[in-house]
């Protein structure tokens, strides 16, 4: 039995189960935010762009990639908005990952049960770490889902940031800088190493519980 499996089979249901998801939430989303901020790059002009292929395809468009050195990289967070910003979406990212798994894969009732308690003790996970980042400032993300965005995927697999839900947080995260910002999606310093893997393992997860103790 898998430690995810025994944690789903040793607490109280859907609900106790959105508890723990949400603090991995929080964590997985925390880490991905600081791969975000580490992946992005700046130029003074203006850019319709906000996601590039590579470090390559960055530094054609003129932007300057944040971390020049893989092998001697820079602080993975810092004081900046554009740093603070990119562990909102992160951790909001992480949060959708789960709730559209506990959407698709529980009985209406029991994601429900589990999305409350989730969107709980998000709330107080981020209260107990004290970093600066607020519930609500995750949940003004997640309300950039809506119908009227023509996203109906959290993530393109393929092509990461396009498209999806991802893209969506990205756009909303890079507003945030000082000047024009992108992220790099592939290569040493992409975000799609966490990304696709974080989305992949929640989905896993979630599915696998659910179907086990028939939530």
């Amino acid at each position: 039995m898998g430690l995810k499996d025994w944690v789903a089979k040793n607490i109280s249901g859907p609900s106790g189960y959105g508890d723990v998801m949400a603090r991995e939430a929080v964590k997985n989303g925390l880490a991905f935010g600081r791969i975000l901020y580490l992946s992005h790059g700046t130029r003074a002009a203006a850019s319709d762009s906000f996601v590039c292929e590579d470090e390559q395809q960055m530094k054609s468009e003129g932007f300057t990639p944040y971390c020049a050195d893989p092998l001697n990289q820079p602080p993975m967070e810092d004081s900046s908005e554009l740093s603070r910003h990119s562990r909102i979406a992160g951790i909001a990212f992480a949060s959708q990952c789960t709730i559209t798994a506990a959407s698709n894969f529980m009985q209406r009732a029991n994601a429900s049960a589990f999305n409350r308690s989730m969107g709980a003790t998000n709330k107080q996970e981020l209260l107990r770490l004290n970093i600066g980042i607020t519930a609500e400032e995750v949940l003004q993300y997640l309300r950039l889902v809506t119908p009227d965005s023509g996203i109906n995927m959290v993530l393109d697999v393929k092509k990461p940031g396009t498209g999806d839900v991802l893209s969506l947080f990205l756009a909303e995260a890079r507003r945030t800088g000082r000047n024009a910002v992108a992220f790099q999606r592939t290569g040493v310093l992409g975000f799609d190493l966490i990304a696709v893997p974080l989305a992949e393992e929640t989905t896993k997860s979630i599915a696998a519980a659910t179907q086990k103790f028939n939530w």
